[in-house]
């Protein structure tokens, strides 16, 4: 995907709300672009291998990306902890 003037790896499935820049994961300002060349899913794990161009050294690495999915349960149990945490400052707030 292009992305502010760079190419840069993604990924997604199927709809524009799950796509991830993997380019992001990278080191900030070390790398000036990346593509994804294969995908591997296993589970909840899913492996990415590209490249990404190191800007300071002037040369293409190969890049690995592992993305874990979070499972449904997990993602449940966050999502309520933030809530509670929203709730509780939300009580504590000095006008109440």
């Amino acid at each position: 995907m292009y992305v502010g003037g760079e190419w840069h790896a993604s990924l997604w499935s199927g709809t524009a709300a799950s796509w991830v820049d993997l380019h992001g994961l990278l080191p900030q300002g070390m790398y000036s672009c990346s593509e994804a060349y294969g995908i591997d899913a296993s589970g909840l794990s899913t492996w990415v291998v590209g490249y990404a161009h190191n800007t300071p050294l002037s040369r293409d690495e190969a890049i690995l990306w592992t993305y874990e999915i979070p499972e449904p349960a997990s993602l449940l149990a966050l999502i309520c902890g933030l809530g509670g945490l929203g709730g509780l400052a939300w009580r504590r707030r000095p006008d109440r």
